[in-house]
């Protein structure tokens, strides 16, 4: 079989390389990729996104341990990595060999977006107005994916179910919500109680793991940790080889690769899958002798010489299964690149926290915003405490990294210099074990001088910083100011201002209204004199974006039309009356404000107070 090369690569090889889900994301942005070009073994192109620059994707071909050959990608998004920018890019590229076979990517989105529709019905359907209190049963696993636990809530749906503990007191006195379906789960659940996975949930064991997994799904209220909408379904079952990986201290251990492939393994008794792309889980049949593969997965990591004892008694007793190798950790690609520093942004959902620095004791729980650290060496991160030598790519790849310490220290001096500190493990209360690698300020109104000047320091230090574009300090510029003024009925006149934001134009009346309730320094003359003109402003979109905007921008708004926002009760425009018209007059700097409007509204400033019918005929404003 020919290897699979970036000139010959099919959307069947995307496929295997990306899930579902990431591919029907991908197919709307085919059409608006630019600059693509293969060349030296890689494949780049521009993909517009979000952002206000368009990201930029690259991505090469890498032959697995096993021979099978995976994509290794980068891209300047918040993701990073194996995107649907990269998808994008790598499905425009068979179209572009392929130009009369293509199907139109807007019918092929469409297509998807009858399937997100069709899952939303689903999903509607299966919430009924009438619900009652019932149990749900949420799978959760660590971040290794190697352990898993059940998380039991009560309530009428998933996501806003509530945790529940009681299953004790369940089993000797079952309340209403508890059915005979959910006490066969729970006795089997309270039996296994003793093993402990580090997650706040029941763990689930290798004596009743794999029944409670069946009941739990056969109960239809079995649900991944990372998606309520749907409950995870009963699967068929799975055949499985025994393959070798390499872990992070490059040792050697088994792993089961079913097929199709799967999200994750479950460790129980016979194992089972969870494949989150297709919402189902179910058992694996693994191949060889049960007694001797059970035996298997009971081994310690193996190094090169416990490799070779163990392939020795393998040759002997197991012939059909594959041998560990014995200079396994001498055969990984080593990766030799310079450093680059990745400060990650979000907010996580606490249950509350100790107090540390500035921030108080919380028990009431809420949001708390942090940052993570990560080293990135061409296409391996890892985190600063991280000391090993090997690591294992998300595409399944281990290699051996060789580290630039000098660089990191440097990174880490910069890092501390913007006022971010080591978060302790103990401080946050979420669920499962105490997050770690977590750096954070002295308190939440640290961020704002931290997202206004900081960030740029750190890049100028060389740190790259990302963040989803839902982040709530995620402060966006401003591209471009305009105002229109309008004539309405019996003499009286709409102001139309408004500001441009990632291309879109966006009403600026209801955004100062709202900054005038929450900040009562633009409703007195003498304190918004004392308001500094670099002052960054915060403004709040419907939608949650916060757009900053200097204060000197505004200032002569504020001052000239106060009293006009006192009656305001919503819309886009500033209604005046022809006596109103002429304050506009007060107005300053107006040369930074743009549109077809703005020669009457320059007319009003510079003309003084005439009548705004005349200025209007004469400035053709009724447009």
């Amino acid at each position: 079989m020919a290897a699979i090369t970036l000139d010959t690569y099919t959307e069947s090889d995307i496929a295997e390389w990306f899930t579902s889900r990431d591919i029907a994301k991908a197919r709307p942005y085919v059409d608006l990729i630019c600059d693509l070009e293969i060349a030296n073994g890689r494949i780049s192109a521009t993909v517009p996104g979000s952002a206000r620059a368009p990201y930029t994707a690259q991505a090469y071909l890498s032959q697995s341990q096993s021979g099978e050959m995976m994509v290794v990608s980068r891209c300047t998004c918040p993701v990073g990595r194996h995107c649907k920018h990269v998808a994008a890019m790598l499905l425009k590229g068979v179209a572009t060999r392929q130009p009369t076979e293509r199907v139109s990517s807007s019918v092929l989105s469409w297509a998807e977006d009858l399937r997100r529709v069709s899952i939303a019905v689903a999903k509607k359907k299966a919430r009924p107005a009438g619900a009652r209190q019932q149990l749900f049963y949420i799978l959760k696993w660590t971040a290794d994916r190697r352990h898993f636990g059940v998380e039991i809530r009560k309530g009428k749906y998933p996501e806003s179910a509530e945790e529940w503990w009681k299953v004790d007191r369940a089993l000797i006195t079952p309340p209403q919500f508890v059915g005979e379906e959910d006490l066969g789960i729970l006795r089997l659940i309270w039996a296994e109680r003793g093993h402990e996975m580090g997650l706040r949930a029941f763990g689930l064991g290798p004596r009743h793991g794999a029944e409670i997994l069946q009941r739990m799904a056969a109960s239809h209220r079995l649900y991944p940790e990372d998606d309520l909408g749907l409950p995870l379904a009963v699967g068929a079952t799975r055949p499985a080889s025994i393959g070798w990986q390499i872990d992070s201290q490059g040792l050697q251990r088994p792993c089961l690769k079913p097929e199709p492939a799967a999200s994750m393994i479950v460790g129980v008794t016979p194992p089972w899958y969870v494949d989150l792309n297709e919402g189902e889980t179910g058992p694996i049949d693994v191949a060889g002798s049960p007694t001797v593969v059970s035996r298997l997965f009971s081994l310690p990591p193996l190094s090169a010489e416990g490799a070779a004892l163990v392939a020795e008694a393998l040759s002997e007793l197991a012939p059909d299964l594959p041998l560990p190798a014995e200079d396994a950790s001498a055969q990984l690609r080593l990766v030799d690149a310079p450093l680059q520093a990745v400060l990650q942004l979000e907010t996580l959902h606490t249950h509350g926290q100790r107090s540390w620095r500035n921030y108080p004791a919380n028990f009431a729980g809420g949001l708390f915003d942090v940052a993570r650290v990560i080293f990135r060496y061409a296409d391996a991160d890892i985190r600063p405490e991280e000391k090993s030598e090997f690591i294992t790519l998300p595409e399944g790849e281990t290699v051996r990294l060789k580290r630039r310490p000098e660089a990191e220290a440097k990174a880490l001096e910069a890092l501390l210099a913007s006022g971010l500190r080591k978060v302790p493990g103990h401080t946050l209360y979420t669920f499962g074990s105490s997050p770690e690698g977590l750096y954070g300020l002295a308190d939440e109104a640290a961020w704002t001088p931290f997202m206004q000047t900081a960030i740029g320091l750190l890049k100028q230090a060389g740190w790259q910083v990302e963040f989803p574009e839902d982040f709530r300090h995620h402060v966006i510029e401003v591209d471009g100011w305009e105002a229109e003024l309008h004539a309405v009925d019996n003499g009286w006149f709409d102001l139309d201002m408004g500001i441009i934001v990632e291309g879109e134009r966006l009403p600026l009346a209801p955004l100062l209204a709202g900054l005038f309730r929450r900040d009562p320094r633009w409703l007195e003359a003498g304190e918004l004199a004392r308001v500094p003109d670099d002052e960054g402003v915060e403004l709040h979109t419907a939608s949650g974006k916060r757009l900053r905007v200097p204060a000197g921008r505004i200032k002569p708004l504020a001052a000239t039309l106060i009293d006009l926002f006192d009656g305001f009760s919503g819309g886009e425009t500033l209604r005046l009356s022809r006596f109103d018209a002429p304050r506009l007059a007060e107005l300053n700097n107006v040369s930074r404000w743009h549109s077809n409007g703005l020669t009457g509204y320059s007319a009003i400033i510079y003309l003084g107070p005439r009548d705004p019918a005349d200025l209007i005929n004469h400035y053709g404003l009724n447009h």
